[in-house]
């Protein structure tokens, strides 16, 4: 697949306009219950610093078994590894390939000066906005490397749920994504 009709879609992306009202359909899982969200950041928030928090909440559906999904590029990417960038050296293909990349990632960060701080995205003292930003910015590279490669897969499905203004946060087992 060309990378440019993907770029023209990341570059009008509604980014988080949608939170909270996704729809479960394999293989998403949507967080519905913004009150169940908001205990499960608090909880999350003080497991990191050691504080009492009510460890049940990590285990209770939606989010049990939940990975957070890569927000940096040094993270490791939880679907294909190293093999996208495998297949771009061996084919001859590594600086388009990464010139890709780095496209798809100018363009998520130009579009996202255009979005709003959803509710959802704040619990206490903790904000998320700029988590769920990087978020989606690692995934619209990961998406053109899919698409430069011609193997459009989970990363450009994971684009599309930005597109209906969500936030694809985590990967659940069996390579299920929770969506809020």
């Amino acid at each position: 697949m060309p990378i440019e009709p993907l770029l023209q879609q990341i570059a009008t992306i509604p980014w988080f306009t949608n939170l909270g009202h996704a729809e479960g359909c394999e293989p998403y899982v949507p967080i519905t219950d913004l009150a169940q969200w908001q205990q499960f950041i608090r909880a999350a928030n003080a497991a990191e610093f050691g504080l009492a928090h009510d460890a049940g909440v990590a285990l209770a559906y939606p989010f049990a078994g939940m990975s957070w999904l890569p927000t940096t590029h040094d993270e490791a990417d939880p679907i294909h590894g190293d093999a996208l960038l495998a297949v771009a050296k061996s084919t001859g293909q590594e600086p388009g390939f990464k010139a890709a990349k780095l496209a798809a990632f100018k363009v998520a960060g130009t579009s996202q000066r255009n979005a709003q701080l959803h509710p959802a995205l704040k619990s206490g003292a903790t904000n998320l906005a700029e988590t769920a930003c990087m978020g989606g910015r690692h995934a619209c590279r990961m998406a053109a490397a899919e698409a430069f490669l011609g193997q459009e897969g989970f990363w450009y499905r994971v684009v599309q749920c930005y597109a209906n203004g969500h936030w694809p946060l985590g990967l659940l087992p069996g390579n299920r994504v929770l969506v809020l």
